[in-house]
């Protein structure tokens, strides 16, 4: 199997930043200058925020973007595969709907396309956005989450059928009651490219994550990539 040159992450707020963790954990970049660059982009805001990050000739582009759905995920492998070596894929929500378009001053939105969040997300804060997303938010919950499944699954045979090494997994344990995603436990197809293991169970677990119960720390998340790395399809 040949060297994964170029990696892409792709997820929601999740995995938004975490391209630097990524190359810690997973690459062996180090440890404190990717944290500081990690601080730097997204808490103290004294630098530009930064998609990407090369170490040793390894190019790691994250794809990921706060709020966004599963649709927005697929569309971003999409269009970016063939470029490929290796996608590091991080679901998201079930409930969550994207829409391609733009709302002045909202701020769930990326490359042309507008995000909802979820069914209890920001949107509804938003006069605009609750003039988009809420004849969508009608149809019965079950139906959206479906629909979200069949982007999961869509995106996995893109992926297969480009012959791109990958991994996958959700960002919260699927098979609970999701108190942050607004839905009841799912049952979910997985395959050998699967990760047995979720981010957010983790880092709760060991006491990392954040008080608004949807999210994690950054050192939580780092620890979380160092446990499963032996999972990863990724070649060195």
């Amino acid at each position: 199997m040949s060297r994964s040159n170029k990696v892409g992450l792709f997820g929601c707020s999740n995995l938004y930043g975490y391209h630097h963790a990524f190359a810690n954990a997973v690459l062996g970049a180090d440890k404190l200058s990717c944290l500081n660059a990690y601080l730097d982009e997204h808490v103290y805001k004294s630098k530009p925020i930064s998609q990407k990050v090369t170490h040793e000739g390894i190019d790691v582009e994250n794809y990921s973007y706060p709020g966004c759905g599963n649709r927005y995920i697929y569309e971003m492998v999409k269009q970016n595969i063939s470029h490929l070596d290796y996608c590091f894929i991080q679901f998201t929500g079930l409930t969550r709907i994207d829409i391609q378009g733009s709302i002045k001053e909202f701020p769930f939105q990326e490359r042309g396309w507008v995000f909802s969040g979820g069914a209890t997300g920001y949107w509804k804060q938003v006069e605009d956005a609750r003039a988009l997303f809420s004849s969508h938010y009608k149809e019965d919950i079950n139906n959206i989450m479906t629909r979200n499944l069949q982007f999961v699954y869509d995106t996995i045979s893109l992926i297969e059928s480009n012959d791109v090494p990958y991994n996958w997994c959700f960002y919260y344990d699927t098979a609970k009651q999701s108190n942050s995603e607004h839905h009841q436990p799912v049952s979910i197809k997985t395959n050998s490219k699967f990760i047995q293991s979720d981010p957010h169970t983790y880092c709760y677990a060991n006491g990392k994550g954040a008080e608004d119960g949807c999210h994690f720390m950054y050192d939580g998340y780092r620890d979380w990539l160092d446990y499963n790395k032996h999972q990863l399809n990724i070649t060195l």
